[in-house]
C-alpha cells in the first residue's frame, strides 16, 4: 500500500489503478495508468519517484514505443526506462500484465533472441512475432535484423551499411 501526497490511502489494483479509500483514481502529480485493456501510449506517463509501480509504468512505456516488426531485449527495455541492470524488473513488470492486454509484449526478448517463456507461450510469442514480420531462425529472433533502435529512421543503416 502506498500513500499519495494528498494524505489519502491507496490501495494498488491488479487492473493498475490506484484508487483512494472511496474508489476514486487518485491524481496526485501524475496520471495513473487506465486498465491495460484499452491502454494506448497517450495514457501512461513517466512516473516521479522509484517505487515500483513508477517502475514498472516506464518499463510499459517502453514497451508501448517498440514498433510492430521490430524486438528489444529486457535489458535494453530497462536501460530505456532509466533502470540500467533492470531486466528482471522489466520481466516482472510484463508478467503482470492480464491476459488481454493491448500492450505488445512479445516484442521483448532475452538478450540472444530467445523468448523467455515456457513452452506453449513461448510458441505463442514467436508465432505472433512471425505475424509482425519480426525474422526468426531457429527459433529465435534475428537480432542483426530486428533490434529496435529507439530515433532511427525505419528502413534506414546507419552510415549506409547493414544495420550494426
Amino acid at each position: 500500500m502506498r500513500r499519495p501526497t494528498d494524505g489519502s490511502v491507496a490501495d494498488a489494483r491488479p487492473d493498475g489503478d490506484d484508487v483512494s479509500a472511496n474508489n476514486k483514481p487518485l491524481a496526485h502529480g501524475r496520471q495513473v495508468l487506465r486498465p491495460f485493456a484499452t491502454m494506448s501510449t497517450a495514457h501512461v506517463e513517466n512516473a516521479e519517484g522509484a517505487d515500483g509501480a513508477g517502475r514498472a509504468e516506464r518499463i510499459w512505456q517502453v514497451v508501448a514505443d517498440i514498433p510492430a516488426g521490430r524486438v528489444a531485449t529486457y535489458g535494453q527495455v530497462a536501460a530505456l526506462a532509466g533502470l540500467p541492470g533492470g531486466a528482471r524488473q522489466v520481466g516482472r513488470a510484463l508478467a503482470r500484465l492480464p491476459a488481454d492486454t493491448r500492450l505488445p509484449w512479445q516484442r521483448v526478448v532475452r538478450a540472444n533472441g530467445a523468448s523467455a517463456l515456457p513452452g506453449a507461450e513461448a510458441q505463442r510469442q514467436l508465432d505472433r512475432l512471425q505475424a509482425e514480420g519480426v525474422p526468426l531462425t531457429a527459433g529465435k529472433a534475428d537480432l542483426e535484423r530486428c533490434r529496435w533502435r529507439p530515433g532511427e529512421v525505419e528502413g534506414a543503416h546507419p552510415a549506409g551499411g547493414p544495420r550494426q
